[in-house]
């Protein structure tokens, strides 16, 4: 086969993302914090831009609801010094009057409690990696037990349990008896097993089980929060009248605007470089503005869109959302479904039922028994949630009296399967771990 050396025309079509393309894109996925903290660093980096920065009404997060808290400086929790776990332990330890090798062994047991307050070594590994006798080690171990919070150096959950068992005012003898033998038992719920070991009723070990909830499996995990967690809304939602409205939240970011007074030195300036500089940051300036302008809007138009297509939702709450698509938003907008995708994320709106991610307006449609498209997803695991709740304890309903009650009693079509998936997502345990022996 020859091959002819020689210049060819060919016409493609190319898609090219210029930086001012890709900036108003990054600026749209930014959440509000986001979008301030990028904000200021431009305005640190740029004499054009000229910032004034805004008062900012803070709001601790939840899971779907936010709750306004006192006004104040979020940057201010920067400043607190928030004690962690390893420092709360090794400040205790000086209690017990320690040598100097003493103290650097029980830091180093201390550094191997991983964040929810297990310790991640055996005694013996711990023993040969410092070359020390293991009973030394297992000293330091006990006395790191012994310490606040209850459960923190346990190697396992059945020692962590224990620990708060035995540190307990009013000691449950049961309680500590079944958890020391028959752990493994107790946990998967065969409980008439343990009744017949113990000849013991099976309210009895009922009772076990509602003290041992009670405990923390996770000691540490007090200390994981470092500092508060805060958002502001992006947008809010009023309704007045039957009527519904958008507004969006600029008073929560720095206003940006150009300095006029290093703008006009553009013109006057004779060194070329100087000049081009100065250009260079006024066209940055300007891009910056623009794409805040186009962020704003875009998230605008698609939260109205929303409203348009789940007004019920802000009238009367989440039990009323329909089934909803980014792509049905998207074409309706005639835009990129990427594009309303980044215009949700990270996104939080103040609605009559509290500040809910923009994220929640999507949900997948559930076929019913007359249509496809009247229940969303998430009305149907809130009637999940709603059929639990009023279940007898002692007979839990099975995921498939569950798919009979929503096809009986809401015209709903699922598969067990799906109610099992949903169950899951909604941290609910299934029949069999639901029961009570009261």
């Amino acid at each position: 086969m020859n091959m002819k050396a020689g210049l060819f025309q060919q016409q493609s079509l190319k898609l090219t993302m210029t930086k001012e393309l890709t900036q108003a894109i990054t600026l749209l996925q930014y959440s509000s914090l986001e979008l301030s903290e990028f904000l200021q660093e431009q305005a640190l980096e740029n004499p054009l831009i000229e910032m004034k920065e805004m008062q900012t009404g803070t709001y601790e997060k939840k899971k779907t609801t936010i709750t306004k808290a006192e006004k104040s400086n979020p940057l201010d929790y920067l400043a607190l010094n928030v004690q962690t776990l390893h420092q709360h332990l090794s400040e205790q330890m000086m209690d017990f009057n320690l040598t100097p090798f003493e103290r650097t062994v029980a830091d180093y047991i201390i550094d191997l409690i991983d964040n929810n307050g297990y310790l991640t070594m055996t005694s013996v590994d711990i023993s040969e990696l410092l070359s020390i006798d293991v009973a030394l080690v297992e000293t330091h171990i006990f006395r790191i037990q012994s310490l606040e919070p209850a459960g923190v150096g346990a190697s396992n959950l059945m020692q962590c349990l224990l620990i708060q068992l035995e540190r307990l005012e009013n000691r449950n003898p049961l309680a500590e008896l079944i958890i020391r033998e028959h752990f493994d038992i107790f946990a998967s719920k065969s409980w008439k097993e343990i009744a017949k070991k113990l000849k013991i009723e099976l309210s009895q070990i009922q009772e076990v089980s509602d003290l041992v909830i009670t405990l923390n499996p996770r000691p540490g995990s007090v200390f994981l929060e470092a500092k508060p967690k805060y958002i502001v809304p992006d947008l809010t939602v009023i309704v007045s009248n039957d009527l519904i409205k958008v507004d969006t939240h600029d008073e929560y970011l720095p206003q940006l605007s150009l300095n006029l007074q290093y703008y006009n030195k553009i013109a006057s300036e004779q060194d070329t470089t100087t000049k081009a500089y100065l250009q260079e940051k006024a066209q940055q300036c300007q891009w910056i503005l623009k794409s805040l302008d186009q962020r704003k809007q875009t998230m605008f138009n698609v939260m109205n869109e929303i409203i348009i297509r789940q007004p019920d939702f802000f009238k009367k709450g989440s039990a009323f959302l329909k089934p909803l698509t980014m792509k049905e938003i998207a074409e309706a907008l005639e835009i990129h479904e990427s594009t309303v995708s980044r215009a949700c994320r990270d996104k939080y709106v103040q609605t009559p039922f509290g500040i809910v991610e923009m994220k929640t307006f999507f949900s997948s449609g559930i076929q019913t028994a007359n249509s496809i498209d009247e229940t969303s997803s998430a009305g149907v695991k809130q009637l999940i949630e709603q059929i639990v709740s009023k279940e007898s304890k002692k007979k839990p309903l099975s995921d498939q009296k569950i798919v009979k009650k929503l096809e009986e009693e809401h015209d709903i079509i699922v598969s067990r399967r799906t109610i099992a998936k949903y169950r899951d997502q909604l941290g609910i345990l299934s029949s069999s771990l639901r029961k009570r022996y009261d």
